[in-house]
């Protein structure tokens, strides 16, 4: 499945529920959705929170890192 990434990122800003947001975050891979995925990463759904997390892994920048290892006390 491939979108157009305005549409990516529009569905995103309608706060869609977790179970959207994590099967559209898979689809958000490049440097142009950094802005889009950051903010997830303190996503209130455990799960949209680690599908963030894996997104990142190919988006972050070395400033990223507190909010990612915040993660790692996240339970």
């Amino acid at each position: 499945l491939s979108l157009p990434p305005a549409s990516l990122q529009r569905m995103l800003r309608q706060q869609p529920a977790p179970a959207v947001v994590r099967a559209v975050l898979p689809l958000l891979r490049g440097p142009g959705f950094h802005d889009d995925v950051l903010p997830l990463l303190q996503h209130p759904d455990a799960g949209v929170r680690a599908e963030a997390s894996r997104a990142m892994a190919d988006l972050a920048v070395p400033a990223d890192l507190p909010r990612i290892s915040a993660l790692l006390r996240d339970g």
